[in-house]
């Protein structure tokens, strides 16, 4: 049996067990011991098929048994288990994922690896105290140092399953004072790599062992626990242990704000690729590009060193002001305030240095002890060990990959960067300065370096593919019954159905606002109408008027929500009812000409074309500079058979960048006044600017063909225009 027919069987076998179909389960889980010969797993799971038939026994009986649903968790369990344990062991034989193959390697015992890591500690320590410290000999014990450190990471991540003996003394490791938090942090993140690809339940026990007892590494450790249990939603229930630890520390208001902490972090992960394709494709190109009247003002200026100086200058600051480059820079800083990660795109294309080979390098903490930070820098350069110490917006791995840029980087080029650095030091000293500890703005800074680590990980590692990646689910912590009190209270749900609205993630939006609405009777009005508008921009025109409605009992003069109104019963075909509500919004703003241009269109579809020229000419005339009713002006009067008076309209759509619809109008135009051989020339720009898809030109000249046959054009008329640019353009 292949590796791929071995995984869909056990996820076939892990179906049926949430399906509780726990007879087909056992079958199948027996065919996957006997391609092992697993004869010890074999008696394991003949002993839960009997407790099983007993409990069916004593249930169609009728024997009340109030252990009934605890033991028919602990039989679910047991199957989960042992099916983990089979898949594991037949994987190992014919699996080439790194996982396996890194089992074949690893120390046989955790006492050993944990032993020499702490040998090689004890080194490094001692030679720190010697007074005439040799720098390559420093660098070569602590390369020693993180080499035992990537081995016990490696052990920690591919055992399964650990026993009961390796949890305590991982847990002493944890306790052990004299084991560096870097290592610690590091070691955090290989328990979340082994429960992410087999559950353990007492992995995600110690993790929350880990938040309650230690501050340092505990909002990392909280982390690691929430994305498990989002993960294993459907196991997580079944233990009865992590219910009671968890519920104890659900009491805790701390506790409760981490958790809610994490959750606003992990969502708003999701949009981390939209927003850096969005920064490198529309933001960056713009900054980028300055103007030639810009550079030409900067010839013979002096030496200019960052787009600060730009605006000390008024000529340039208004140059720049119509270049629209300040609103790109002004966008990109208020991008990075709210928190965004936008350095995704800069630091992935410096992943591909040998260092990130290692799984453990993607989350070792950065600090200037670690062997990348001293071959990266020189004694002089020490600046900047601290500079990148003190950045909280840049998480550790993109650290590391500016260590290892900057280190082969030519020494002019660096002492160059180096004038800048003191400037950014001394920024960076003052802004620390000035600000006051944030006890909870640290814990979050943590929490958000380790999922931009764990995302650049899932996102960027060669061999991603065969991890969990939670960033390509929705990470909806809700859906765990353990978490689902901390995130429902009317503010976390509303901060996060905004989110999901901002960000066009409309069904979880509306998913948010419906709970609020369930369970509190206080809740905004204005809820109802962002429901609405989920609703409008996922095109349920139905549903986004009934919120509106809703709303509008509450607030019967709101312009926003009248024009919305209306755009929806015109987006659903109802241009009469559309109408009604773009007057009411008329006579609350009448001189807004967006309205009276919608109200030309509403008259346009209901057929009466007067009417229409009526609006259409007062936005002409009041908002000339802008021609939004040149176009429809031009079509109502080839409509009413004003020939003379459209063509001269639509001379004005010429000059204005004109559409291929535009060419195609033109050309119906000129089909009406006979002059076919103008009409043909139309037809062949607007096929062009349909980038010479026929097919489309055709779909949209069939859906105005009866505006021509109505003007007295006949079909054998039609027919040969369209042939005659068929054989123009050897269609």
């Amino acid at each position: 049996m292949s590796f791929e027919e071995i995984t869909s069987l056990r996820n076939n076998i892990i179906t049926l067990i949430k399906g509780s179909k726990i007879y087909a389960a056992i079958n199948g889980i027996r065919s996957l011991i006997a391609e092992d010969e697993s004869w010890d797993l074999t008696d394991e799971l003949d002993r839960i098929e009997t407790s099983y038939k007993y409990m069916i026994q004593y249930f169609v009986a009728g024997t009340v048994d109030n252990q009934q649903e605890r033991i028919l968790c602990e039989i679910v369990e047991s199957l989960y288990a042992i099916t983990d344990k089979v898949y594991c062991r037949i994987s190992a034989k014919v699996s080439g994922e790194q996982y396996f193959l890194t089992q074949k390697f690893v120390v046989k015992s955790l006492e050993q690896a944990i032993e020499e890591f702490k040998n090689s500690h004890n080194n490094l320590e001692l030679y720190g105290e010697v007074e005439a410290v040799d720098r390559q000999q420093l660098l070569n014990l602590t390369i020693a140092e993180e080499d035992k450190g990537a081995i016990l990471f490696d052990f920690i991540w591919t055992k399964f399953p650990l026993t009961g003996s390796e949890v305590k003394d991982l847990a002493d490791l944890f306790d052990d004072e004299n084991v560096p938090i870097n290592l610690k942090s590091m070691l955090v993140a290989a328990l979340y790599l082994s429960g992410s690809k087999f559950y353990q339940e007492h992995i995600l026990l110690l993790l929350l062992s880990l938040y309650s007892k230690h501050q340092d590494i505990g909002v990392t450790a909280l982390c690691c626990l929430l994305i498990l249990m989002y993960k294993y939603d459907y196991r997580v229930n079944n233990s009865q242990k992590l219910k009671n630890a968890w519920t104890l520390l659900s009491e805790n208001e701390t506790f409760r704000k981490d958790v809610r902490s994490i959750y606003f972090l992990l969502i708003r992960s999701r949009d981390t690729e939209k927003l850096t394709k969005r920064v490198q494709d529309e933001i960056m190109p713009e900054i980028m590009k300055i103007s030639p009247t810009i550079i030409n003002k900067f010839k013979g200026a002096q030496y200019i060193k960052d787009v600060d100086d730009l605006e000390g200058n008024p000529e340039w600051r208004n140059i720049l002001e119509n270049s629209d480059l300040s609103k790109k820079i002004e966008e990109l800083n208020s991008i990075q305030l709210s928190g965004a990660d936008i350095f995704m795109g800069t630091f992935s294309k410096l992943k591909s240095f040998p260092f990130f080979r290692k799984i453990s390098n993607w989350f070792m903490p950065f600090h200037k002890g670690n062997s990348v930070v001293l071959t990266s820098f020189t004694e002089k350069e020490e600046m900047i060990k601290s500079i990148l110490l003190n950045i909280n917006y840049l998480c550790n791995s993109d650290k590391y990959s500016f260590c290892l840029s900057f280190g082969s980087i030519p020494k002019a080029q660096r002492d160059m960067m180096m004038s800048h650095f003191d400037a950014q030091n001394a920024a960076i000293k003052e802004m620390q300065n000035a600000s006051l500890p944030d006890p909870c703005k640290s814990r979050e800074d943590i929490a958000n370096r380790f999922i931009q680590d764990l995302f650049r990980f899932m996102k960027l590692y060669s061999y991603r593919q065969e991890f969990y990646d939670p960033f390509d689910t929705t990470l909806d912590l809700k859906s765990v019954d353990l978490i689902l009190d901390i995130l429902t209270d009317a503010d976390t749900l509303t901060y996060v159905g905004e989110y999901f609205m901002k960000n066009e993630h409309y069904n979880e939006s509306i998913e948010c606002f419906e709970r609020i609405m369930q369970s509190y009777s206080d809740f905004d009005s204005a809820l109802i109408q962002k429901m609405g508008f989920c609703h409008q921009c996922m095109k349920h025109y139905d549903k986004a008027i009934e919120s509106y409605l809703k709303y509008e009992l509450f607030n019967p003069d709101d312009l926003w929500n009248l024009r919305h109104i209306a755009t929806c019963f015109k987006s659903h075909g109802n241009p009469q009812k559309a109408l009604e509500y773009y007057r009411r919004a008329e006579s609350l703003s009448p001189d807004n000409l967006s309205i009276s241009l919608n109200i030309g269109h509403c008259f346009l579809e209901m057929g009466k074309i007067e009417e229409a020229l009526k609006a259409y000419y007062k936005v002409d005339y009041l908002d000339n500079s802008h021609h939004r009713a040149i176009r429809p002006i031009a079509w109502c009067l080839f409509l009413i058979g004003n020939y003379e008076s459209s063509a001269s309209y639509y001379e004005k759509v010429l000059s204005d960048n004109p559409s291929a619809h535009d060419f195609l109008n033109i050309g119906h135009l000129n089909m009406c006044l006979h002059n076919y051989v103008v009409a043909a020339d139309y037809y062949r720009k607007s096929i062009t600017a349909f980038g010479n898809d026929f097919k489309t030109f055709m779909e949209h000249f069939e859906n105005d063909k009866e505006y021509l046959t109505v003007k007295g054009i006949k079909q054998v008329e039609i027919g040969l225009i369209l042939d005659k640019i068929s054989y123009d353009c050897s269609i």
